[in-house]
């Protein structure tokens, strides 16, 4: 694999590029939870998050082809009920035959550096992994990621 590029998204172009990542993501995650339909096609939801500046959305690029994708956004700010802004890695999603490349750490990287220049350092980052996702709660915990919570379904 060559450099790995990340592409902010800026345009509806970008955003298809990221539709089409999400579709993978839900067939992946369908089999860690069974509410996900696998055939779920997205089409124009990360078009709607451009117009958001607490949205990240951006996707990784190498041999000329996308091969990750992540969104993230601001979920707390700071203020009354938190004494720092809260942001949520919401989505990340690394083609298999990608994975062990770089492309996630790099996807991660460049949302660090964004929520940094947008919060001048006074942030952290949540994210989440199915229990069963073995490889996704390792990748978050090799990038310095602390399990803080457990979320229960009946």
């Amino acid at each position: 694999m060559n450099k790995i590029d990340i592409v902010r998204a800026q345009s509806s172009d970008d955003c298809n590029i990221c539709d089409q990542m999400l579709s993978q993501l839900f067939k992946q995650d369908s089999g860690f939870d069974a509410t996900i339909n696998p055939e779920a096609v997205v089409e124009g939801i990360n078009q709607a998050y451009l117009k958001y500046s607490s949205v990240y959305l951006a996707y990784a690029v190498a041999d000329d082809k996308p091969v990750g994708y992540l969104m993230g956004n601001l979920k707390s700010p700071k203020g009354q009920n938190s004494l720092t802004n809260i942001v949520t890695l919401d989505s990340i999603f690394v083609a298999r035959e990608n994975r062990d490349n770089g492309v996630g750490k790099a996807l991660v990287a460049d949302f660090e550096k964004w929520a940094n220049d947008k919060f001048a350092g006074n942030f952290v980052i949540e994210a989440s992994a199915f229990c069963a996702n073995d490889d996704g709660a390792e990748f978050y915990k090799s990038l310095g990621f602390k399990p803080v919570k457990t979320i229960f379904r009946k």
